[in-house]
């Protein structure tokens, strides 16, 4: 029926609307740091955000199509990008103001127009930072590595691939997706990236087994995370969703755990990740990193 109506790509025609709405969260994310943060700093944000989501897409390995034209992978905005997003909102914007408030820039007359004199500030600092973001891009494809994007996945992917159906293998995997959680990127996905060919593998041998009336010769599987480890999301928040629905005293956070107490029973998470929020919340760390650690354990 849908292909019916969407032809044979409807699932892409569906897509549509996810792929833009989640990823727009990354260029959000650079271009809002950015100008807090200049703004913060008393230096014109709209030139300053200007200037980062240039660096941004500039870290952004293009690619060509048979006619040419020059094109931007949505695969690149993955949890790796936000971080990246993160990353570039912060530091470049912080070495923008410095050369600003060191006069790295092009003074006009007082009778000039603060709109056409601020675009003209910003394009000796503007300048440094493009070139060098694409200096440090030119490096980083002569490696391995590739890309920038790739940076995060490249230097995870050595050591997680190193580990096995071993319980010092699950408490490592599962502490890098709640420490990458802790900063906005999507850890599950990250760690899966390298993991998941393994631990898929360890559940077919598992089902061969049990078929075959066998004792099941693995534990760390996908399923043993889903249903063990990861309750109610990542960080085993399943306990906290409940205690916000039926115990918060704060208003807005009641109304926020009965929002969040349904999809927990689903392992689906990101409104009391955001919405706590436990991101960036050092309050929330300790117990969002050793609970699932815990449940790997026991």
């Amino acid at each position: 029926f849908m292909a019916s109506v969407f032809g044979k790509n409807w699932l892409t025609v569906l897509q549509s609307l996810t792929i833009v709405s989640f990823l727009i969260v990354f260029l959000i994310a650079v271009i809002v740091i950015s100008y807090k943060l200049a703004k913060s700093y008393k230096v014109d944000p709209i030139s300053a955000s200007i200037v980062s989501t240039g660096a941004f897409v500039l870290t952004i390995p293009l690619k060509t199509d048979k006619a040419g034209a020059l094109w931007i992978p949505l695969t690149q905005f993955d949890s790796a990008g936000l971080f990246t997003a993160i990353i570039v909102g912060l530091f470049i914007t912080d070495f923008y103001v410095w050369m600003v408030h060191k006069n790295w820039t092009i003074k006009m007359p007082d009778t000039v127009p603060p709109a056409v004199s601020n675009s003209f500030a910003a394009l000796f600092p503007g300048f440094i930072v493009l070139a060098l973001v694409w200096v440090i891009r030119l490096g980083v494809e002569a490696t391995p590595m590739q890309s920038i994007p790739n940076i995060i996945s490249f230097f995870l992917a050595t050591p997680l691939s190193h580990l096995n159906n071993t319980l010092p293998g699950a408490l490592v995997a599962e502490l890098l997706i709640s420490f990458l959680w802790i900063f906005g990127i999507h850890g599950a996905n990250v760690v899966s990236g390298v993991m998941m060919p393994i631990w898929l593998t360890a559940l077919n041998q598992n089902h061969a087994a049990f078929t075959a009336g066998k004792a099941l010769p693995n534990i760390v599987t996908t399923s043993f995370f889903d249903n063990f480890v990861h309750m109610g999301g990542s960080g085993a928040t399943i306990g906290l969703a409940m205690l916000l629905a039926f115990a918060a005293k704060s208003k807005e956070l009641k109304t926020l755990g009965k929002l969040v107490a349904g999809p927990a029973l689903f392992n689906i998470n990101e409104p009391i990740l955001f919405g706590l929020p436990i991101v960036m919340n050092y309050k929330m760390l300790v117990p969002f990193i050793v609970t699932p650690l815990i449940n790997v354990t026991t």
